[in-house]
């Protein structure tokens, strides 16, 4: 064989093994994408619930009737804990406890959004347009109002109020209605 057919299947066998290098190196970082897409989805799937306020139910994975415990497991340790309430300054919450259980959840939290996407810092036409069936009055003395949602739900009465001031919702709380 002459040298130069040699040092053209060299050429070509080099040639093949950095085109087989690339393609496997290509292969490596789709999976790379893939995984972490995946992951980056189910974190960012979790950072959204942890940031949903559920009409009736709860605020940031924290359900009405939770235990001092799961909370605890769902938002940390509480900057306060001055009996009933729980305080997470952070991100904007206070909790109040009865008998062990969550009984009231408040958040301030702009991050913090129903599935209608109405929360502090909306407008409360955006409020009027998401829940037409709220019922919204004035407070005694103050220009504040509150819209309300009622709900029954494991035969316990909620309440979710969206507290606006001026045109604006500044907080929303959801808990337990009393008896009358």
């Amino acid at each position: 064989m002459s040298s130069e057919l040699r040092r053209h299947n060299v050429r070509a066998d080099q040639k093949a093994l950095r085109v087989l290098a690339i393609g496997m190196f290509i292969a490596s970082l789709l999976l790379l994408v893939a995984t972490t897409s995946l992951a980056g989805t189910s974190a960012e799937t979790s950072r959204y619930l942890s940031k949903l306020i559920v009409v009736g139910q709860g605020v940031s994975g924290v359900r009405l009737g939770d235990s001092p415990k799961r909370v605890t497991a769902i938002l940390g340790k509480p900057a306060s804990t001055q009996p009933p309430y729980w305080t997470y300054p952070q991100v904007g919450e206070r909790i109040t406890f009865e008998n062990n259980e969550v009984t009231d959840v408040w958040t301030e939290s702009i991050a913090e959004r129903t599935s209608n996407g109405v929360g502090p810092g909306t407008s409360r036409q955006h409020l009027r347009s998401a829940y037409p069936k709220s019922q919204c009055k004035t407070a005694r003395y103050t220009s504040a109002q509150a819209c309300s949602l009622l709900s029954t739900i494991h035969g316990r009465s909620r309440e979710t109020d969206f507290l606006i001031l001026g045109t604006t919702v500044r907080a929303v709380e959801v808990y337990f209605t009393r008896s009358k």
